[in-house]
């Protein structure tokens, strides 16, 4: 007899402890046996994860919801053993947790979590539609609904589950091990006293964090950017037969492990193990014949400095994230003795660093660009420079302030630093000023390089810098390095008069006039050419797909303004709202791209007030139903809405009304700047997508041809 679900849980919804770990060990035997191997366990575990963050439901909570998904349809053989070989009220409890109907409810319990994430998994892989496998769980919009739609859509194909499995039962079973490892912190701390170098001083460290946290081995490797990798700089425990203890040429290259340099410069903490999906880490932990491994990030003064290395044998236990506090606290040790250290050959780095950038400068280029000519000359390779100037620098000091503008140039630096890291001898470096390049061997691919140096500047926060871009490639043998320099800085001075994306000379070619380059495009598309329209846009477009199958109206314009923001590289867009009988609009929602920071420019806050009567293009839109767009330039058009335009500093807007079933007037306004897409263009593709998001034909005429 089953129990039901109400008499089998606590009042929070959750297992029992003896019922939990008992689907922890049900779990770990159904995936280790699963010749499958385990994709539907696997997508179900990372569907339950999902849902109890989205429905707020504590670690516990999460961690059942998994388990229990991995299990939801355990073989009759399996569950009879269960219920003969323990405790009875566990496996009750277990049994009637398994029974629950895949229903979402709010608030949800964790078995209904896991039968809903098991039910759709096997949906997803039947070829279910998305539509129809909601309505069979009582999905309606909403938070997990939206979940449910963002996994069915991007969710890859998970590995076996097993591994997951067994880091949930380490986060279920607590281990105790404060005091210890509070002890082996201490231990840490005075370890940076120690006399010697600080290679001795590492050391040291190593030998101790490895035995806090029970490593099989740990490496501390120093991080080089003027060469692009991490040289290791001690080896502690159980070691690889080609590992040294102090090696002096153990390097490894950041575009070797692309996601492992992110991770480096984001200071964000990895864990991998021998079924990870990222193929170097794999390939990594093998040659060092471990089962898994976590890499923490080591600061010092503010930047990446190195990375702290451990691993674990094969059949241990891995590394999870209950670890990770623990190892994050190492790393700062570790950061206390580079800095108390590394005062010894700070005058050294200075020499060879720009001081605000923290990247090669030119004394340093010059001497790598000589390295080169001269490696070049071994294997008859090219050695192509490729400079770049930030425009507008001016521009952001006067409006922004100049910490911006130097905030601008950090982070130019960085970003070059991370795309120069993706290809094998490429070196960064800032020449002064506003001016960069990258020293590299050889000139193919130099046209994507700038395209990925865009896109990555174009994804971040105003001010956007935009660059110029000029390459040249020379011989070795044929010009020494200051040709080399003059040249390039010829290229990207014509790409700067011209506006062209890019001016390459090769090695056999001159200098070209202007009159022979891609001419200069727009100003408005010239602004705005180091942008990367809609690399958000992937995203932001499913969103809307999904929402409009399904979504409330609100979430439906919601959803089409942030397609319409990242596809036409727009300003901002805003979801304004008119009860009926009232004559005020406010401002609803919002969601601003570019903010400009002059205080006399309006920069828009949710639920700002307008009265109706002052806006007569709003209010007839809203009362017809009909769209409409301006443009501030356009005499012709009403004057009230284009001192609006003024006053936010954007040129032009796109109205999409709508009515809610309750009378209730929605209007979503689109604004672009001298960045976006033009009015024409970007008009066209709002009423396409509009009309479906509505449902109806949508028309944004400009006002002056509204009858």
């Amino acid at each position: 007899m089953r129990i039901p679900l109400g008499d089998a849980t606590d009042r929070s919804g959750h297992l029992p402890p003896g019922a939990t770990l008992l689907a922890v060990a049900v779990a770990v035997v159904l995936s280790a046996g699963d010749p499958d191997p385990g994709t539907r366990r696997a997508d179900a575990l990372a569907l339950a994860l999902g849902l109890a963050e989205a429905a707020g439901l504590d670690r516990r909570g999460a961690d059942q919801a998994a388990v229990l998904a991995t299990i939801a349809e355990a073989p009759s053989e399996l569950a009879a053993a269960v219920h003969a070989g323990s405790p009875v009220e566990a496996a009750a409890e277990l049994s009637a947790a398994l029974s629950v109907p895949a229903r979402l409810t709010m608030p949800p319990a964790p078995a209904c979590l896991a039968a809903v994430a098991w039910s759709l998994a096997g949906a997803r892989r039947r070829g279910d539609t998305l539509s129809e496998s909601l309505t069979a769980v009582d999905a309606s919009p909403g938070v997990l609904a939206d979940r449910i739609a963002t996994w069915w859509e991007d969710q890859p194909t998970s590995p076996a589950p097993l591994y997951e499995i067994t880091a949930i039962e380490r986060r279920l079973r607590s281990r105790g091990e404060s005091g210890r490892r509070l002890r082996s912190l201490t231990a840490l701390t005075r370890a940076i006293g120690s006399p010697g170098s600080l290679d001795d001083v590492l050391e040291i460290t190593a030998e101790e964090a490895r035995s806090a946290v029970g490593a099989a081995s740990l490496s501390i490797s120093r991080f080089e950017p003027e060469h692009g990798h991490l040289r290791t700089i001690v080896n502690v425990g159980a070691l690889a037969p080609w590992e040294e203890r102090r090696p002096t040429d153990e390097c490894y290259p950041l575009d070797a492990y692309p996601q492992g340099a992110s991770r480096l410069l984001d200071g964000v903490v990895h864990i991998a193990s021998d079924s990870d999906a990222d193929e170097a880490e794999t390939a990594l932990l093998r040659r060092l014949g471990k089962g898994s491994s976590v890499a923490v990030p080591i600061e010092a003064d503010g930047a990446a400095w190195g990375e702290v290395y451990a691993t674990t044998e094969i059949g241990s236990p891995p590394f999870t994230s209950a670890d990770v506090p623990f190892l994050s606290a190492i790393a700062g040790v570790i950061s206390l003795a580079v800095s108390h250290t590394q005062h010894v050959d700070r005058l050294t780095r200075f020499a060879d660093e720009d001081p605000l950038t923290r990247i090669a400068n030119r004394r340093v280029l010059e001497r790598q660009l000589q390295v080169l000519l001269e490696e070049g000359a071994a294997g008859d390779t090219e050695v192509g420079l490729l400079m770049l100037d930030v425009d507008g620098l001016k521009d952001v000091n006067d409006e922004w302030g100049h910490p911006e503008g130097d905030a601008l140039l950090v982070r130019v630096a960085d970003v070059l630093s991370r795309v120069a890291m993706t290809r094998s001898g490429a070196w960064p470096a800032r020449l002064g000023g506003d001016e960069f390049c990258i020293a590299m061997l050889g000139s193919d691919g130099v046209e994507d390089l700038v395209n990925r140096l865009r896109v990555r500047l174009a994804d971040g926060p105003p001010p956007q810098p935009r660059l110029s871009a000029g390459f040249a490639a020379v011989r070795p043998g044929s010009a020494p390095v200051s040709e080399l320099l003059r040249r390039a800085d010829a290229a990207q001075y014509l790409a700067k008069r011209t506006g062209a994306p890019l001016v390459a000379v090769g090695p056999d070619s001159d200098i070209p006039d202007a009159a022979s380059v891609t001419p200069a495009t727009p100003r408005s598309e010239r602004r705005g050419q180091g942008r990367a329209r809609g690399t958000a846009a992937g995203p932001a477009l499913r969103r809307w797909r999904a929402s409009t199958d399904g979504g409330s109206l609100v979430e439906r314009l919601e959803a089409l303004g942030d397609a319409a923001v990242n596809l036409l590289d727009l300003n901002r867009w805003t979801l304004s709202t008119h009860a009926p009988g009232t004559t005020t609009i406010h401002i609803r929602s919002l969601h601003l791209r570019r903010r400009r920071p002059n205080p006399q420019l309006s920069s828009l806050v949710a639920d700002e007030v307008y009265d109706l009567a002052a806006y007569p293009a709003t209010e007839a839109a809203l009362r017809d139903g009909i769209g409409f767009s301006l443009h501030v330039d356009d005499a012709a058009t009403d004057p009230q809405e284009r001192a609006l335009l003024s006053e936010y500093g954007v040129d032009y807007v796109i109205a999409v009304p709508a009515r809610d079933g309750a009378g209730t007037g929605l209007l979503l306004e689109l604004y672009g700047d001298d960045d976006s897409l033009p009015l024409a263009e970007a008009r066209a593709l709002v009423e396409a997508l509009g009309s479906r998001t509505l449902r109806r034909e949508l028309r944004c005429s400009g006002l002056d041809e509204r009858g």
